[in-house]
């Protein structure tokens, strides 16, 4: 009797159930917050593509340098392309086999409790959209990906070809107009 059962889809299917066992990771009240009002922001990178990364932290350190309290975690199979940028860089050796970080990764993520966690990550990168779910972030942001709506409270639509510093400035612009009090439309009257 053959199972129709891969390894992958049973590693998901196990950190599915576990995630969905946290009382934090999908009941939690969330409370939308305004980009100009999010004062502390984790974000979450894939570090396979140095060159891409690079650039990426480059966008990442100009929200510090707005007055924005940055945090990066990134993941990477076997070693970091550069240690330094202050990332947490966690491996394949921080995950268990169903692919969802030790609690050592965890406790990293959860040291305090960020206004915004967004996950820059590509949406085949699995161990990331877990950790955006175990976090205890107040608003989580990622690409917009069916199968893994659970783990965000706020998912954008990526187009074809679009790079992650687009997907940045959607969130921006976003986050922009959530809570905002809107002017009258000139020309009305009242």
């Amino acid at each position: 009797m053959k199972l129709n059962i891969l390894p992958g889809s049973l590693a998901r299917r196990a950190a599915g159930n576990y995630i969905r066992k946290k009382s934090y990771a999908g009941s939690r009240n969330r409370k939308i917050t305004n980009w100009a009002e999010a004062k502390s922001i984790a974000f979450l990178v894939d570090g396979h593509d140095p060159a891409a990364l690079r650039m990426l932290l480059n966008q990442l350190h100009a929200y510090a340098q707005k007055g924005k309290k940055v945090h990066i975690f990134g993941y990477v199979k076997k070693l970091p392309p550069f240690e330094e940028d202050g990332i947490y860089w966690f491996t394949n050796k921080d995950l268990n086999w169903a692919g969802l970080p030790k609690p050592s990764v965890l406790k990293a993520l959860n040291i305090q409790t960020y206004d915004l966690l967004i996950n820059t990550a590509e949406i085949k990168v699995s161990t990331l959209h877990y950790l955006s779910a175990l976090s205890h972030a107040t608003l989580r942001i990622g690409p917009y990906a069916e199968e893994w709506a659970e783990c965000y409270d706020f998912m954008i639509i990526q187009d074809p070809g679009e790079t992650v510093p687009e997907l940045l400035k959607k969130a921006e612009y976003y986050l922009s107009t959530f809570n905002k009090q809107y002017a009258p439309v000139h020309g009305t009257t009242d």
